[in-house]
């Protein structure tokens, strides 16, 4: 058994996307325009963080990504739903088409951090502490292990960018 799910993740890797995070659909809320991916991916010293990655509803296979981090802490993740994403969180069920939706012309992408932030987490307390050094390493590593899942995307141009505390996770790992 082992070596089937060994191999199954292999096969998905080579094939480039790693397809148990495909968000099929979100409840309660209208088709998705272009293929979510929704899964954790690894950071430094056994932490996890969260990402989404939300492909282009033009070429994805040539458009920009961009990697967009919101504020500070906790709120990693509003961009998707405030005004970036294809969806607008108007306070109500279903949400709305954002006609604004970055992914028109880019693939985007967000990351829940630091580690213990969202569904970010890290397994030994020690690793909570955090400081942009150690964010920026965090970070470095989990677009390092994106790649790795989806190297069909290697080739695009690639933005980082943020507001508010985003502003300096968005520097920190570009330097």
């Amino acid at each position: 058994m082992k070596i089937i799910v060994a191999l199954t993740f292999l096969i998905t890797i080579i094939r480039g996307e790693i397809s148990e995070h495909l968000v099929k659909s979100l409840p309660d809320q209208p088709a998705l325009t272009s293929k979510w991916y929704s899964g954790m991916l690894n950071g430094t010293h056994e932490k996890q963080f969260h990402y989404v990655f939300i492909e282009s509803t033009g070429n994805s296979s040539t458009d920009p990504i961009i990697i967009f981090f919101d504020g500070g802490p906790g709120i990693a993740m509003v961009g998707i739903f405030a005004g970036i994403g294809p969806l607008l969180n108007t306070g109500q069920v279903p949400f709305i088409a954002n006609p604004y939706t970055w992914n028109d012309k880019s693939n985007v992408m967000f990351i829940s951090n630091p580690s213990g932030v969202g569904f970010s987490y890290a397994p030994k307390q020690e690793d909570l502490y955090n400081n942009d050094n150690s964010v920026s390493n965090d970070l470095f590593a989990v677009i390092q292990n994106f790649f790795r899942g989806f190297p069909e995307y290697l080739s695009n141009p690639l933005y980082i960018g943020g507001h508010s505390y985003g502003g300096i996770y968005a520097p920190f790992l570009a330097f």
